[in-house]
């Protein structure tokens, strides 16, 4: 894997947190992330939480996708709708939207910590530089 990007936590101001708080929130919110990512690359705290968003999304995007072709290759060798995808996708982005409430939640507050089972993802993949 390549070495992480995430900035050490203990080196987070909180001027950077107060700063910071509305484009972490933003990174919480699909593709807004883009937002913070473009206009916030000094702020570690904005950062942090950006890592996270991107994960969520990916994880959003990937299980939709995933619904899709389940749906459609099971449909096919059936011979009738097939919605087990639909009840797979349903899940994974009711657990997508707990995630991204404890994101926004830890931001507004100016907390930096990980999600629970993607916590570690965003540094592992080093997505953001």
């Amino acid at each position: 894997m390549a070495d992480s990007t995430r900035p050490i936590l203990d080196t987070i101001t909180d001027q950077e947190k107060a700063d910071g708080k509305i484009m972490a929130i933003l990174s919480y919110l699909w593709i807004l992330f883009l937002i913070p990512l473009i206009t916030s690359k000094d702020n570690k705290f904005v950062m942090f939480h950006v890592e996270q968003g991107i994960v969520l999304f990916i994880i959003s995007v990937v299980a939709g996708v995933v619904s899709v072709i389940i749906d459609g290759v099971i449909g096919h060798i059936i011979g009738f709708t097939f919605c087990g995808g639909g009840i797979i996708y349903l899940v994974v982005r009711l657990l997508v939207l707990i995630l991204i409430i404890m994101g926004v939640l830890n931001a507004a507050q100016g907390k930096v910590a990980k999600l629970p089972v993607v916590g570690d993802f965003g540094s592992k993949f080093n997505l953001v530089k």
